[in-house]
Order: C-alpha cells, then structure tokens, then sequence
C-alpha cells in the first residue's frame, strides 16, 4: 500500500490499518486463541484485540495471546512495581505459549531484591561526619543500618547502655518501649526524633523478612496498655519495632457524675418525704370534701322551714299563779 494524508491506501487483496491483513488471515481468529482452547476461549484472553490473526496487547500485558500481566511483579512497600522505573522493569516469559507467564524483576544497575528495592551502595549506611559502615557498630542490608545489641540509630551511632554491660539492664522489650511510644504516639523522651534517637520502624501490617526474629512486648502510654514488636536478625542485631495501632485504656472515672449523683439523691432523700405527705394530704381532703358534697345533695330543706330555727320568745304557764293563800 501507499501513505496519503496520514492513512495507509491498501493494494487490492490487503486491507487493515496498516495494510497488514489478507482476505485469508482476516478470517482466522483462531490464531487469537492457544492451540489447546476452546471455542468459547476469549481472543488474546480478552486482554487485546485480534487483527489478522495476531494479538495487539493493551497497556501492561505481554505475550504471544496477551497472557503475560507485567503488573504482576514484586512491589516495594510504596507500592511500586520493582520499585519504580528508576529502578527496575518487569519481565515476563513462559516456556511455551501454553504455560503460565512467569514474571520477575529485572533490576537497573545498583540496585537488587525481589522489588528491586534494595540498593547495592553502602552511600545510605554512612554519616557524612564519618565514612565507616553503620559506625562500626552493625552491618549495612537493603540500604539501611542493622544495629548490634546495644546501639540505635539510623547509623547505629547512639549507645543504648553507654558504660554499663546492656545484658544487665532489662529486656529488649523496656529498652525499645520509649522508642515504640515515639513511633506509635509521639510521647516519650524521643519525641521529636524517633528516627535518629530509635531503630527503624517497620511499617504497615508488620511484614518481617524472613531470618527476623520477633519478640512481642508489652507498652504503657497515658495510663493505657498498647502493644509492639521488637525485631532482630540471625545475628541478634536489632533490625526494627513494629507499632501495633491502637491502645487499651480503662474506663474514665467521670468525678462530676459522681458530685451530681451524691446532690440530687441528697434532693431525692428530703423532697421525697414532703412530697408523700403532700400526696396523702391531699388524698384525705379530697375523701371530705367528696362527702361534704355528698351529704349537701341529700339535704331537703325549704326556704321558709329551717329545722334549726328555734323562736327568741317562749311562753311558760306558771301553774301555781291566781290562787288563794291559806294563812
């Protein structure tokens, strides 16, 4: 065919976007499909588009039937794909167009690890101030410090027990409780520099590699319990705390409910008497008054009749009056 105006303008007998395709191939989809799938198989696995006979794979999927997904490679704890562009890509391959892809990273130069994650350069285990490994005091892995027994930091630079045996002092737990409330809570005496004063801090739902030791420890915070992790390698090198989210407190004992609970039952124990007596008071006269009423219905007395009127003159007959005196 022949470019005009930007498309292609096939010869007869070809045709497609790029004038790829012949009458013959246009037809067999079934070169879309492993030779062992059905008919009901999707093209390219549903994953691309058939054309001619061939696969065109969308974005991120590889493979002769788009049956390769090049997101399926390990991710760094950010969530890259191994580890981001910078440093590594994602490969995939399989044995033959039937079997599964297996996927891997293909890491850059200076960097390794399953995610690519973890640079070959000792640069990021050294202080500026002082060129040696982890100050001497631990070994550099995956670009950071793992501190011997005794010693913290980013560098390893700080003594946990200066001057003192560290195996006299308490456990792994009370040593590294400061720095758990640092990392968990932001209290403590490490609090504005968790990072340069504590072991490093393992983040999200605590996946430890493997060869990493775990001690589960108890914490106390602001009169609440919490929980943490101390880690250490095969070598008993602290490797990191894990910070469970979250912390235990008791019930707050509320002393305004209690002062309101104490007045209103001292209320309750003098009004409750006077208000029973005022019940039963007015109980007792609603009683007379509903029989005073009563009686006064059951009166029959006229307007000029009152049987209680008696008249303020009485005559008396005095019998002995008019008669003769004997002398």
């Amino acid at each position: 065919g022949s470019l005009v105006c930007g498309q292609c303008e096939c010869l007869e007998g070809r045709f497609g976007r790029q004038c790829q395709c012949t009458q013959g191939n246009a037809e067999n989809v079934d070169k879309c499909r492993p030779r062992n799938a059905t008919a009901d198989t999707s093209l390219c696995n549903g994953r691309g588009e058939c054309s001619c006979g061939h696969c065109t794979c969308r974005e991120n999927f590889d493979g002769e039937f788009c049956q390769c997904n090049r997101q399926a490679c390990s991710r760094d704890n950010n969530g890259h794909i191994c580890g981001g562009n910078e440093r590594g890509e994602c490969t995939c391959r399989s044995e033959d167009i039937t079997s599964a892809c297996l996927c891997q990273c293909q890491c850059m130069p200076g960097y390794t690890g399953d995610d690519c994650s973890c640079p070959l350069s000792l640069d990021t285990c050294k202080k500026q101030s002082d060129q040696s490994v982890c100050s001497d005091h631990g070994v550099c892995s995956c670009g950071r410090c793992l501190c011997n027994e005794g010693y913290l930091g980013s560098f390893c630079s700080i003594a946990v027990c200066p001057g003192q045996d560290c195996g006299s002092l308490n456990d792994s737990c009370t040593r590294n409780e400061d720095c758990a409330r640092c990392y968990g809570f932001r209290t403590g005496p490490h609090a504005h520099n968790c990072s340069a004063a504590c072991p490093p801090l393992v983040a999200g739902s605590g996946i430890v590699p493997e060869g990493i030791d775990r001690t589960d420890c108890p914490g106390t915070v602001d009169d609440c319990a919490f929980s943490f992790t101390v880690l250490h390698n095969e070598d008993n090198a602290l490797y990191g705390i894990v910070v469970k989210p979250g912390k235990d407190c008791p019930d707050s004992f509320s002393y305004l409910a209690l002062i309101l609970g104490l007045v209103f039952g001292l209320i309750a124990l003098v009004l409750l008497p006077l208000i029973v007596w005022k019940l039963v008071t007015w109980y007792m006269d609603s009683v007379e008054y509903t029989r005073f009423q009563q009686d006064q219905a059951k009166a029959k007395w006229s307007k000029t009749d009152n049987p209680m009127y008696e008249q303020p003159v009485q005559r008396h007959i005095n019998p002995t009056y008019g008669r003769a005196r004997a002398y």
